[in-house]
Formats: C-alpha cells, sequence, structure tokens
C-alpha cells in the first residue's frame, strides 16, 4: 500500500490541458505496479506517519487494516481487490499527500455511503485549511463543508456565488438561479429528493 500512496519523488506537476488532464485520469491507476509490490519492504518506515495520517483524512484505515502487511501490504494492479469507494478513497489519500496549494477533486466522494462521504468531507475541510481546493461536486454533503460555492453554467459562466446553506436559503425565498442550484443538488441526491440546510 505504500507504493500505492506515495507520490514522493515523483515530477513537480505542471500545467496541462483539459483534454491531456481527462486522458491522464481515464488511464490512470489507484493501486502499485506490480513490479512495486513484490520487493520486500518494512512494515514501518520513516515517512510512514504522512501516509497514515492521509490514510485517516481520506477514511481509507478499513483499506490498511485489511492489509495483513499493513503498509507494506499489496493491493492488487489498479487496485481491483478494492471495492470502488475504497479505490476512491485511496486515490484521494494519494492526492492529499502531494500537499499541492491548489489541489483540484472532481467527485472525490462519488462512490462513499453518506455517512463516510460527510466524514470524508468535514476531514478534507480540516486538513486542506488554508490552501486552496476547488471540490466539482453535486453533493450537498461536500457542498456542506465548502467555504464557498460557486454555480456555474453549461458555458462555464458564474451565475452564484455563497455558502451552501445561503444558496439553499435564497431558493426557498425564491430566488430563480438559486433554485436551478437546488435542482442540481436535488438530483445528485436522487429525483424524488427534499434537500435540507
Amino acid at each position: 500500500m505504500r507504493e500505492a500512496l506515495d507520490v514522493r519523488g515523483g515530477p513537480d506537476p505542471q500545467p496541462v490541458g483539459l483534454e491531456d488532464l481527462v486522458r491522464a485520469e481515464t488511464e490512470r491507476t489507484t493501486g502499485a505496479d506490480v513490479d512495486q509490490q513484490v520487493r520486500a519492504q518494512e512494515r514501518h518506515m520513516p515517512g510512514d506517519d504522512r501516509l497514515i495520517e492521509a490514510i485517516g483524512i481520506a477514511d481509507a484505515g478499513d483499506v490498511l487494516t485489511s492489509l495483513s502487511e499493513g503498509l507494506a501490504g499489496m493491493i492488487t494492479e489498479k487496485g481491483r481487490s478494492l471495492s470502488g469507494g475504497q479505490r476512491q478513497r485511496v486515490a484521494l489519500a494519494r492526492a492529499l499527500l502531494t500537499e499541492a496549494p491548489t489541489l483540484v477533486l472532481i467527485e472525490p466522494t462519488s462512490a462513499l455511503d453518506s455517512h463516510t462521504e460527510a466524514r470524508v468531507a468535514t476531514q478534507v475541510h480540516r486538513a486542506r485549511a488554508g490552501r486552496t481546493t476547488v471540490v466539482v461536486t453535486a453533493s450537498p454533503l461536500v457542498l456542506e463543508a465548502c467555504d464557498e460555492v460557486v454555480l456555474l453554467d453549461s458555458s462555464g459562466t458564474e451565475l452564484l456565488r455563497s455558502t451552501h446553506r445561503e444558496l439553499m436559503a435564497m431558493a426557498r425565498a425564491g430566488d430563480a438561479q438559486a433554485a436551478d442550484y437546488r435542482a442540481v443538488v436535488s438530483r445528485a441526491m436522487g429525483e424524488d429528493a427534499e434537500v435540507s440546510c
């Protein structure tokens, strides 16, 4: 698992175009290469505390405890031995380890149950304090943890900017654009869901 998580020593992030980013995300693996996993590794190495902290923030402790060798345990190629939610939380832990001044997360909790999603959103918010984190999501549980929510139209033009709670209050008060926001968030919870905040 250590190899699957640790991004230290990799190349420095470089600006990329959206098309390249989408292609890379499609091809990206969340597990370590098989040859990296076969190497004997110590159970606890210097720097592992950072890995364990990121695992905790991403609520991926169950992945770690499921490996008999702990951080030295093997995760199958592309994380095929993990559930979708586990893969997503390991990928989130990897992203957090970069300690990037600006981090972009696209639907980082879409495969998680609502209790885990709310916990992860709160923990990421706390861990990323003082740095910029852009989250693209329609999840009300994640939006609730955000300092600021920006509603964009289909062309990327900003329509509204406020907190999730304020946008929901504006929608209840009859603001048409805030009603659009409420509709997006309601769809994220299911067609018939009523959003309460």
